[in-house]
Formats: structure tokens, C-alpha cells, sequence
């Protein structure tokens, strides 16, 4: 506080001093002066001088930069550059007044940074020998002396005899190579500043001048009288004038780069180049030394080989001690004329052949002229014929079929068998490298098997020829063609029935068979149509592709096999072909309704099968060009018992018919033509017997009246008839035939085959009685006909009156004969419908069988018609007047009741109503049409089952007027009309192929109303399919339980899918397509499941499985699974698979040993492999040989990797080894079986070419665990922790991953009992 207030009073006074002082006299002034004036330079040493004028005693202050210096309080300081410049001033202060001098103007003290010389060099870079200038500038008035450093600070260069420093220049004389390096320079002087800063550096390059080397054609000695040529090459530059010496005199100068030098002027050669540029010198090059050799060269001739086989390659060389030669090749005699003249010293003969033998000598030359050697010694080469290989294919079958078993032979011929060696090849890559045994055998061959073969013998380092190719032809399992002739028979005929199987194909044997009906547990067709059954004289099969039958008995169906081969190796069955009978059956008979033959379109047909024995379960069957179906389906119209009414026929109807029973009898044979024209032939159903008469009528589709018609038979014109019908009074043989019938107008009807039978002699007497008989009724017909004809007349312009007549049942139990003989002129079949105008409702019953006449009286039965309305259309499809008679036919269902003996009788009618229009024309009067009428006609109700269902999308409500029961229904495929009448709502198909693909549409029909066409419902077809079975675990612990899989096309739904397990195949069973395997159900899956997945719990051990699907009603199955397999490594009581080397992985090209041993009384074992292309023999004879159970592979290949196991013939299966074979250099070797908790276990891991321990790291589950410098690892006592997957590493590589298996518990037998022993427990 006394300190602060006396500053204050002090500061006031030197104030109020200043004050007065301003009145007086001004403050003195300090100035700054400094030494050495000018630039400053750093590492200056400056002196700062405070002059004050007036008073010496002063005590000076001085600043830098506004900054006290407290230690400077002299008149003169002195300061260092650069570190003290700055702004300087300074102030003086005094005891006594003035006590201050006025402060000095600031004074800079400012560095000049030091001047930086420029260094520079010519020429670089610098050649040896040259001389090279350095010069070195400070741009400034002063003169300068320079320091020269080079490469280092402490480096000076000096003045020397090759480097002379005169003023700014440095000069290096006869530049070498060790003045290259960095230079630079620093000036120096006596003046301030006294040096500059260092210059810039410069790389001085002291480059090696072109070399020159002389080089000599042709090289070698030279010999006497002979000259050579010397070349001087120089590697940079080409204008250079060349200097050569001998030793060191100079010999010549010249611009060319070669000389020439004779015999006599032999010596040590060297050159040197000179040109006017830099580099102004070459380096001169070495010396050559010429040296003349007085005696002529000889050549030494020597070939790698003199024994050779035709084809092979023989290389003759012929050596000389100095290069430049060419040589010249003789053979037979050295005087001749080479046989080819080279540059290299080698001549090879390729391909020889034994011309090529014989004695060979060379020479050699050079030079111009040429200069030659002596000829050099002879080489005898002998050519030996190749040993010839020759392959053939057993069987020598042209055609192979997927499944057979082929042998190919490769014999060397006049070479013996014993010590030779086989390399077969397939498309010319090699497919077996070696094989002791000439034989190479696939079984069984598929169709990837197909391609070229060759073979090739080999024994030692000696080739025999490779074999010519032979084509081996895989082809899918062939389906025979089955041909039957006659197809129609006559009684006591013989049938020939002929099988051919491919063209191509020979070496079959034929077995022949009869179909029945389909029966579990037969042989069966692959469609299940029909179960097949030896016929039982050939049971054996036949070596001739044709059978007799003879007498061939009646109608029956057939099928045919053929197999080759040891084993038998069995086609499939072909498609089942018929030959029939048209002569009536003791048990059956078909009726048809009408009773003819040829049938129009659009009209209704009746087929019966009428039983008259104790058969049952007939069926109605159909052979058309597509093959044997059910002859009637539910779509066509309805199907009550054994009979079948077809409400609107059409062309696809046509066909054979006839009845078989569940038994396996046929009834007649029927051959009924559906024609879409407009006449059609009339004519008997059945065989006509000799004497009978019958009348063929020519009809017309629209009218029942007679037409004018001309008949034929077998294409000649017989007769022509007004009235057209054409009738034989007592038919004979001769009238058996084809016949047909031409309408001038109206068209031609189809041909129609009449058969006659022939009479015995003791039957004269019936046929008199017939021939009357037949007279009689001919004449009542008549008189019957000529009462209808006028009563026709009398009715025809007056209105039509309706009558009622009750249907009446028709017996049919006559003699067949008879019932063919008297069709004219009585009513028509049971079952036909006699649409006529005359003013009547007409209601006709078609009974089930002649045998049933009172059934009515029994009690109710159900019953169907159809109302018919006859409309005419003209070609336009519009309506136009016709008479009723020929009026198309549409249907109306109605109901209603009959009363039977036995009480009412539910009945379904549909009345036919007949109108008729007049057409109108000019100047004549309309007609009025008469009332219609209405017809009635029973049909059957469709009772077969079908597999596929289409639905119309036009459903009840998308039809106005609403309701079902009054509408019909058309069908049409890909806008194609296919069922033109159906009163049903669905069109069934049954069963469907792949033809039946494609778009359907359906409309509705009531009277003239049509509904629209529906929407298209797109029907597509896919094959047969074959579903995957899948299996989850397939390596199996002791009471696993394992699911399998079953999987069908995505797109497809609604299955029920059966499991099944693999059995050894046996004929009966039924089996997989190839016949690898018969299959057995799983006994709790009968009857199919509606998943897609089965467990099996506990899964029990090694075992395959298959699966199939099937939907529908009746049941559409799938072809079976490929077969899946699930596999047990523990050992089993009856036999065990035992391997050696006994390990899990193994190397390439070794031998490897596999082995069923068998512990109990099942035979048949057979080792079996399983890869990625499926099951299949495990041991095939090309692999090594097969002893017994025993399978000896003696070379191995990355492709026999694969899961092996045995199989007995009676289905018991050993443990199963994962067997890898790896073709890299590293392999892990451990155990083959499970081990049991506490086991000891080594796994070792062994390199290829050394059996000696290698340092390796042991994984598991890819995880390292151990390093061993032995290469094994050992654990003492496994536990369950210790299974997963292992595998060895070494500086030689990786092996693959084993898995190592563990047991909980073990299986002990005392006195033949089995205990279960748990050592973890």
C-alpha cells in the first residue's frame, strides 16, 4: 500500500517536471547505431551502439522487439545472428534532470538468407576415358572460391592429376567408373558473408562403354585348306567402323562387321569399333583364338532304340565334337543318296514300318564350299509286325439293352495271354489304366454305358496295336410286339401268335402267356389291366418268336416276353393283343341292340352281356387301335348289371366288343362300325350257318323307306335292288365275305364281314327243316308288310293319334343260329328303339339277360329314358321342314312310374317329340305340321369307375332357366366336338393317356336353347411319375429311430403313399422295374397313409426302402421310388463285412480286399455298393477277382469311394463300411467299426510314398486338438464326447474326414446267450 502510493506521487512530480521541462528545454534523444553496417548474414556477429547527446553519465535501457532485455544496461551490446534480430531500441536514464532521454526509433535487424550456388555437368552420363566438366555459380558482384564435395559432407575433392579445380570448374579427366556419384558445391570468400549455402546435387553416371565379342561361322576347329568368317558384334549403336588385331596388331580397319580368314592365318582375333559420335570407342573385345587342326572329323551315329514295333518312333543321333554342322542321313548303302538332310543332329522315323528296317549311316557338312566328315559306323534297326489287339463284345448282340450283362475280350494275337497287361478306353479317354485278366465286364450295362471301346495290351514297356473300336449301344428296356393271326377265327382254326422284339436285337427266347383277370400276387402288365399266366408248353420259353395255338379254341387275349442272357435278362411284357370268335359262348353272349354291325352316329346303342352259366363279374371290354379298354364309360350314357347303353354314338365307338368274366371266360366277339356317312349296311351280328337265309339292308340315316342300292362283295358289284335290301335264301361258304352297299345318291356304307358255318353232313335234316321253316315265316313277314304298307297310306295325310304301347319284355333263349337267321322281319333286339311317325308313344324295355324274364315280377327295378325331338337342319345348321322319320334326335329327361307284376316301378323317362314342317314354296300352300309325338327309350345307368373326372364350369346357375334336370350336355376338346350328346353333367375318361391333353369346354342344351360355351378348363397329362424317397438319419445308432420321406411332383396333390422294404428279387414278388429288387409292404402300411412320411422306431439295422403314391377310385398308382438305404456300422450275428487294409480310406492305384463272413446258415451273400448314382454290385470282374464272398480289388480309383455292405439272398443285410478312396497324397487311417465307451484307439496319419512317421495335427469336427510329431494320435479310453468327425494335416497335405463311431453299450455272449454290458454305465 506505501509502495503504490509513493509510485504514484513519483509519477506525478516527473509530470509536473515534464510540464515545466516543455516550457524550457526539450528531452535529449538516443539513437541506435550498429556494426558492420549493410546485409546481415546468419552466423553474423552484430554491435548495437545507444548514443545520447548532451550527458555521459547516463545508465542505458535497451529493447527488442517492446521487450526489456534486463541484462544489457551498456552504451554497446553485441548480438549473434540469427537467433537475436528483431526491432532494437534504447532509452537513457539519469540520477539528476533530465532523468530521461527520449526513447530511439526502433532498428531493424533483419537476415539475409546466404546466396545459393547453381552446379551443372557436360556431358552426363559421362563414358570411361572421357572428360567431364563441373561448374559451379553464386549469381553476385563478388568473388568467389568453391569447395567441391562428393558422395559425403566430409568428402572434399581435391586437385589431383585427373581432377583440376580452376576458378568456378571442376574438370574430371579420363573419366572411370569410380568417379560416378553425387556431387555438389559451397563458394567461400574473405568478405562477408563467407560462404554460400551448399548447391544443388547432381548423380554424375559413368556408363560402360558397347561391349564387342567376335563370334565364328561355321565354329569348331578349323581345318587345313578351309577358311572361316569372324563377325565383330557390338550391342548399341550400328555406325561404327571396325578395327581388328591379331594379338595386338592391327590387322584392318573396315565398316563391315565380318572378315574372312584363311588356314595359314591362324592366331589370337579381337576387335574394337570406333564412330564420330559418343561413345566415340567400343570396349575392345576378348581374343579368339583360330587354330588350324590337320586331320578331317569323324561323326558317331547311335539310336535310342533297335528293336521296335511297327507304329512305334525310332530317334537316330549323329554327334560331331564342334557345332555348325549339317548333317546328311543314309540308309541301305552310304553312297546313296541321303535319305533326308537336317540341320539338328537327330533324324526320327515315326510310325515306322517294317520297311523302315535296315542299316543307316550319317555324315556331316559345312562350310562354303561344304566341308564333310567321315561317315560314321552303321546302325542296324530291326521293324517287328505289332502284336495285334482285338476286341470283342459277349454277347455279340447287335442291340444291348439297359439292365444286361456285357463282357468285352481283348485278345493280343501271336502274343500269348500270360504276361500281358489290358488298358481299355471308352471315346478314346482312357476309362481302366490296368487290368491282369482280358476280360472287362459291366453288370448290369445302362444307357450312359454306351459309347466307343478299344483295348490295348501292354507287357513291360512294349504297346501292342490298339484294338478296332467296337460300338456298344445301350438302349431303354425293350417292349416286344405281340402280332396275332388270324384275329378272327372260325372254329377248329390254329392261331399263330408272333413275337418281335427290336430288329437289331437276336439271342431271344420267347415265353408266351394268357391274360386273366387282374389278380394280386400274379404276374401282372405294368398298367395292372390284366394278370398274365404261362401257357403250359411253354413255360420254358421258346427259341422260335412264334407260337401256335392250335385249335385255338375261342376268344382270349395274350401276351408275350422274351429274355437272353445268363442270368436271364427279361424284357417287358407286350401289349396284350386278341384274337376272337364271333360264334356264341356256352356261358355268355353279347347282344347288341340294333342288331347289326354298322351303326349311324348320334343314335343309341344297346350292349349286353347275358349270362347263361354260373360265371360272374363280367365286364363289357373294347379293343380299338389305342389298345383294350372298358367298354363302356359312364359319359356314354348308363350302364345297368352287365349292360350297356350308349346314348349317342359316334365314329370313336367303333370297335371289337366283346365280355369276359372276373374268371377269365369270354362270351362272342362283336366288330361294330360307327359311321359318320349317310348310309350304313345292315347286316347279321353272328356267324351264319349254311342253309340260312339272310337279307342285308342298304339304310339311309334319314329315312326308313327303301332306297335304290347296289351291293358288293369283296369289292365286286353282286346285285342290284330298288326295294334296298338284298336277300340270299340259303346262304353257303361262298357267301362268306365282305360286304358293302351304294346308294347312287346317298353314299356308300362301310364293308361289313359276313362269316358262314359250315354244316355237318347229319345235320341235313335241320337244315331242310330250317330252309322251310325260314319260307313260312318269310311269307307271313310279307303279308305283315304289305298291311303296314297300307295302312301307311291310309294315315299318312290325316293327324297323328297317339297309342300307348306297354313294354313287353323279348326272350332271346333260341338256338344262336336260328336268332341270326330270322332277324328280318320280326321285332328288333331287346334294347332297340323303333322311331317311326305313325301316331304313337312307344316305350321299349331292354332286359338285363335272356335268362331274366320275370325279374319285373320280382320286385321294383330302376329304370332310365330318354325323350327324343326330331328336328331337320339343313348344311347351314338352320331348321329346316322334314319329314319326322328323318328328323336328328335331341333328349328332355322326364320321371314317371310303370307298375310292375310286383308293384310300382320308379322310372325315369324322356319323351321324343316328332314334328313335322313342310317346306314352304312358290305358289303352293304351307301345310300345318301335325302334332307331335312322343317316343320312349330305356337306357342303362354307367356304373364303371373312372380315374379323372372333368366337371363343366357351366354350372347349374351359369345355365338360365336355372335347374339340371331338363338340360343336355356337348363336350368339346381343343374346339373340337368329342361328345355331341350327354345328359349327365360330367364327361368321364377312364383311364387317360397323354393324347387326351388339352383344352375342354362344355355348353348346355334344352330343346333350341344353348348355353354359352364355358370358360376352358386346360387338361394336362403328364407320364407315369416316380416319386423320391428321402431318409433322416441314414447312419443308424442302436435304437434309432429313422423317417422316411416320400416326395411326388409339387404341382400334384391328393396322395396316399405306401412304404415298402427291398427284399433279394424273386419272381411273383412284385418288383422294381430293373428287377435290382422285389419289394415287401411294411406291415403296418397296407392299406397306404395320407402323409408324405413314415417312421420307423427303432429303425432295427442296414436295410433298403422304396415308396409309391396313389390317388383316385379306382387307385392310380405312381412307379416306385429309386430304392434308399439306411446303414448300421455294428457287426451282426449272421455275417460281418470285414475290409483290408482295415481302414475307412485308402489311396489310388492300391489293392484293397472286402469280405462277407459268413457266422450262420444263410447263403447266397453278395457284396453290394452304394454311390451317388445308386445300388449296385459291389465287385465286378474288371476290378481284380471274386472268390466266393471275397472281393479283391487290385487297383484302386477315386470312384469305388462308396457305403459297402453284404446282402444274403434271403434278405439279411452285414454291418456297412463308408469306404473313401482319396487321390491325394494324405489319408487318415482309422477303425472300420463302432468302438465301445473305454476302447483305446490310435488314428495314424499316413503319407503315400513313406511308411515312416510324419509330424501331422489331428481335427475334430474341424476344430484342431492335437499336433503329434509321430503322426498318430492315441486316446487311451474313448468316451461318447470323443465321436464326430476326424481328419490329419502335414506339410504334404490335407487327408479327408473319417467318422469315428461310439457305443455306450456292448453286446456279451455266455453259453451262447447275449448279455448287454455297459462299461460307461
Amino acid at each position: 500500500m506505501d509502495n503504490t502510493l509513493l509510485c504514484v506521487l513519483l509519477l506525478l512530480s516527473i509530470l509536473i517536471y515534464c510540464g515545466h521541462c516543455g516550457e524550457d528545454d526539450a528531452l535529449p534523444s538516443a539513437s541506435v547505431r550498429i556494426s558492420p553496417q549493410g546485409l546481415l548474414y546468419s552466423g553474423d556477429t552484430v554491435t548495437l551502439q545507444c548514443d545520447i547527446p548532451d550527458y555521459t553519465d547516463w545508465t542505458y535501457y535497451w529493447y527488442r522487439n517492446n521487450q526489456q532485455l534486463s541484462s544489457q544496461t551498456s552504451e554497446t551490446i553485441t548480438i549473434s545472428l540469427p537467433d537475436q534480430a528483431g526491432q532494437y531500441q534504447c532509452q537513457g536514464t539519469r540520477t539528476t534532470r533530465p532523468q530521461w532521454s527520449n526513447p530511439s526509433s526502433s532498428l531493424p535487424i533483419i537476415v539475409t538468407a546466404l546466396p545459393e550456388p547453381t552446379l551443372s555437368v557436360e556431358p552426363n552420363p559421362v563414358y570411361p576415358g572421357e572428360t567431364v566438366t563441373l561448374t559451379c555459380s553464386v549469381e553476385s558482384d563478388s568473388i568467389w572460391s568453391y569447395q567441391w564435395y562428393k558422395d559425403r559432407t566430409d568428402n572434399v575433392v581435391s586437385q589431383s592429376v585427373r581432377h583440376t579445380i580452376t576458378g568456378d570448374n571442376l574438370t574430371i579427366s579420363r573419366a572411370a567408373e569410380s568417379d560416378q556419384g553425387l556431387y555438389w558445391c559451397q563458394g567461400e570468400r574473405r568478405s562477408r558473408p563467407t560462404s554460400s549455402q551448399p548447391s544443388n546435387v547432381i548423380t554424375l553416371t559413368v556408363t560402360a562403354l558397347p561391349t564387342a565379342s567376335v563370334s565364328i561361322s561355321p565354329q569348331g576347329p578349323l581345318y587345313s585348306g578351309k577358311t572361316v568368317s569372324m563377325q565383330c558384334d557390338i550391342s548399341m549403336y550400328k555406325d561404327w567402323t571396325y578395327s581388328w588385331f591379331i594379338g595386338n596388331n592391327l590387322k584392318s580397319s573396315t565398316p563391315g562387321l565380318t572378315i574372312t580368314t584363311l588356314s595359314n592365318q591362324a592366331g589370337q582375333y579381337r576387335c574394337v569399333g570406333g564412330r564420330t559420335g559418343r561413345p566415340q570407342w567400343s570396349q575392345l573385345s576378348a581374343f579368339l583364338p583360330i587354330r588350324v587342326t590337320d586331320y578331317q572329323p569323324s561323326t558317331t551315329l547311335t539310336s535310342d532304340k533297335e528293336d521296335v514295333f511297327t507304329g512305334d518312333s525310332v530317334t537316330l543321333s549323329c554327334t560331331v565334337e564342334s557345332p555348325g554342322w549339317k548333317f546328311y542321313w543314309y540308309r541301305h548303302r552310304p553312297d546313296s543318296t541321303p535319305v533326308t538332310t537336317t540341320s539338328g543332329y537327330s533324324y526320327t522315323l515315326s510310325w515306322v514300318s517294317v520297311s523302315d528296317g535296315g542299316q543307316y549311316w550319317c555324315k556331316a557338312g559345312r562350310g562354303d564350299p561344304v566341308y564333310y566328315t567321315l561317315y560314321s559306323d552303321p546302325v542296324q534297326i530291326h521293324v517287328t509286325e505289332r502284336h495285334v489287339a482285338v476286341l470283342t463284345l459277349q454277347p455279340n448282340w447287335t442291340q444291348i439293352f439297359s439292365g444286361e450283362t456285357v463282357t468285352m475280350r481283348c485278345d493280343i494275337q501271336g502274343g500269348g495271354d500270360t504276361d500281358w497287361n489290358y488298358r481299355w478306353y471308352k471315346n478314346s479317354q482312357l476309362l481302366i489304366p490296368f487290368n491282369t485278366k482280358p476280360e472287362y465286364r459291366s453288370s448290369p450295362v445302362y444307357m450312359f454305358n454306351s459309347g466307343s471301346y478299344t483295348c490295348e495290351g501292354v507287357k513291360g514297356y512294349t504297346f501292342s496295336n490298339t484294338s478296332d473300336a467296337v460300338q456298344l449301344t445301350v438302349s431303354g428296356k425293350p417292349k416286344p410286339v405281340l402280332s396275332v393271326s388270324p384275329q378272327w377265327l372260325n372254329p377248329g382254326d390254329s392261331v399263330t401268335l408272333s413275337c418281335k422284339v427290336d430288329k437289331t436285337s437276336t439271342g431271344w427266347r420267347f415265353s408266351w402267356y394268357r391274360t386273366v383277370p387282374y389278380r394280386a400276387g400274379l404276374p401282372s402288365l405294368s398298367d395292372s389291366s390284366y394278370s398274365v399266366e404261362t401257357l403250359s408248353d411253354s413255360s420254358t420259353g421258346t427259341t422260335e418268336s412264334f407260337y401256335t395255338l392250335s385249335p385255338a379254341g375261342h376268344t382270349g387275349g395274350y401276351v408275350c416276353r422274351a429274355g437272353r442272357g445268363d442270368p436271364v435278362y427279361d424284357t417287358l411284357y407286350s401289349e396284350p393283343q386278341f384274337f376272337w370268335s364271333g360264334d356264341l359262348h356256352p356261358s355268355m353272349s353279347l347282344r347288341i341292340s340294333p342288331n347289326t354291325t354298322q351303326h349311324f352316329i348320334s343314335k343309341s346303342l344297346s350292349l349286353s352281356c347275358e349270362e347263361k352259366g354260373n360265371s360272374t363279374g363280367w365286364r363289357l371290354m373294347r379293343y380299338t387301335e389305342r389298345g383294350v379298354k372298358s367298354g363302356c364309360v359312364s359319359n356314354w350314357g348308363s350302364i345297368t348289371g352287365s349292360a350297356c347303353t350308349i346314348r349317342s354314338t359316334y365314329t370313336g365307338d367303333s370297335g371289337v366288343y366283346w365280355c369276359e368274366s372276373g374268371s377269365g371266360e369270354y362270351s362272342d366277339a362283336v366288330n361294330i362300325t360307327v359311321h359318320d356317312g349317310d348310309v350304313i349296311l345292315e347286316s347279321p351280328v353272328h356267324p351264319m350257318t349254311e342253309g340260312d337265309s339272310v337279307t342285308l339292308r342298304c339304310k339311309y340315316w334319314t329315312t326308313s323307306s327303301n332306297i335304290k342300292a347296289d351291293f358288293y362283295k369283296d369289292g365286286v358289284l353282286i346285285k342290284n335292288e330298288t326295294t334296298g335290301e338284298m336277300t340270299i335264301p340259303a346262304v353257303s361258304k361262298s357267301d362268306e365275305g365282305f360286304y358293302k352297299c351304294k346308294s347312287p345318291d346317298k353314299g356308300e356304307s362301310p364293308e361289313s364281314w359276313m362269316t358262314v358255318r359250315v354244316v355237318s353232313p347229319g345235320s341235313s335234316t335241320s337244315v331242310l327243316v330250317g330252309v322251310v321253316v325260314g319260307l313260312v315265316v318269310a311269307g307271313v313277314l310279307l303279308v305283315i308288310l304289305l298291311v303296314l304298307l297300307c295302312r301307311y297310306k291310309n294315315t299318312k295325310s290325316s293327324c297323328f293319334n297317339r297309342i300307348f304301347l306297354h313294354p313287353q319284355p323279348q326272350s332271346t333263349n333260341q338256338d344262336p343260329q336260328q336268332d341270326q337267321g330270322s332277324t328280318q322281319g320280326r321285332a328288333p333286339d331287346a334294347g332297340y328303339t323303333l322311331l317311326q311317325h305313325g301316331g304313337a308313344h312307344i316305350y321299349d324295355t331292354i332286359n338285363p339277360s335272356d335268362n331274366n324274364v320275370n325279374d319285373a315280377a320280382v320286385g321294383p327295378s330302376h329304370v332310365t329314358y330318354a325323350q327324343i325331338q326330331l328336328k331337320k337342319l339343313d348344311k347351314k345348321k338352320k331348321e329346316k321342314p322334314a319329314d319326322p322319320k328323318e328328323s336328328p334326335v335331341y333328349s328332355e329327361v322326364k320321371t314317371g312310374k310303370v307298375t310292375a307284376a310286383a308293384g310300382p316301378v320308379d322310372v325315369t323317362y324322356a319323351e321324343v317329340v316328332l314334328k313335322k314342317k313342310t317346306k314352304a314354296k312358290k305358289k303352293r300352300e304351307t301345310t300345318t305340321p301335325p302334332e307331335a309325338d312322343s317316343v320312349y327309350c330305356q337306357l342303362k345307368t354307367d356304373t364303371t369307375p373312372a380315374s379323372l373326372t372333368a366337371l363343366s364350369k357351366a354350372t347349374v346357375s351359369d345355365i338360365q332357366g336355372g335347374g339340371d334336370s331338363d338340360w343336355n350336355y356337348r363336350w368339346y376338346k381343343n374346339s373340337q366336338l368329342v361328345i355331341p350328346f350327354n345328359t349327365k353333367p360330367e364327361y368321364r375318361i377312364s383311364p387317360v393317356y397323354m393324347s387326351n391333353s388339352g383344352s375342354y369346354t362344355c355348353e348346355g342344351v334344352k330343346g333350341n336353347k344353348i348355353s354359352n360355351t364355358s370358360d376352358a378348363v386346360q387338361l394336362t397329362l403328364s407320364d407315369q411319375p416316380q416319386p423320391v424317397l428321402s431318409i433322416s438319419p441314414q447312419w443308424l445308432n442302436p435304437g434309432d429311430s429313422v423317417t422316411l420321406s416320400c416326395e411326388v411332383d409339387r404341382m400334384s396333390t391328393g396322395w396316399r403313399f405306401s412304404w415298402y422294404r427291398t427284399v433279394p428279387y424273386r419272381a411273383g414278388l412284385p418288383s422294381l422295374s430293373d428287377s435290382s429288387y422285389s419289394v415287401e409292404t411294411l406291415s403296418d402300411s397296407s392299406t397306404g397313409t395320407t402323409e408324405s412320411f413314415y417312421t420307423l422306431s427303432p429303425a432295427g439295422h442296414t436295410g433298403g426302402y422304396v415308396c409309391r403314391a396313389g390317388r383316385g377310385d379306382p387307385v392310380y398308382d405312381t412307379v416306385y421310388s429309386e430304392p434308399q438305404f439306411l446303414w448300421s456300422g455294428d457287426l451282426q450275428p449272421s455275417v460281418s463285412l470285414r475290409i483290408s487294409p482295415n481302414t475307412t480310406q485308402h489311396f489310388t492305384s492300391k489293392s484293397l480286399s472286402l469280405s462277407c463272413e459268413e457266422k450262420g446258415n444263410s447263403t447266397g451273400w453278395r457284396l453290394v455298393r452304394y454311390t451317388e448314382r445308386g445300388v449296385e454290385s459291389g465287385c465286378v470282374s474288371n476290378w481284380g477277382s471274386v472268390t466266393r464272398s471275397t472281393c479283391t480289388i487290385s487297383y484302386t480309383y477315386t470312384w469305388y469311394s462308396g457305403v459297402f455292405w453284404c446282402e444274403s439272398g434271403s434278405g439279411e443285410y452285414s454291418n456297412a463300411v463308408n469306404i473313401t478312396v482319396d487321390d491325394g497324397d494324405v489319408i487318415l487311417v482309422s477303425p472300420v467299426h463302432p468302438l465301445t465307451e473305454g476302447d483305446s484307439v490310435t488314428l495314424h496319419c499316413k503319407y503315400l510314398t513313406t511308411s515312416s512317421n510324419i509330424k501331422a495335427d489331428f481335427y475334430k469336427d474341424g476344430v484342431l486338438i492335437k499336433n503329434e510329431t509321430t503322426g498318430e494320435m492315441t486316446i487311451p479310453a474313448v468316451s461318447k464326447s470323443d465321436e464326430g468327425f476326424y481328419k490329419c494335416n502335414s506339410d504334404q497335405g490335407d487327408s479327408p474326414e473319417s467318422w469315428v463311431t461310439l457305443r455306450g453299450c456292448c453286446v456279451v455272449y455266455w453259453w451262447c446267450l447275449p448279455f448287454y454290458w455297459c462299461p460307461s454305465c
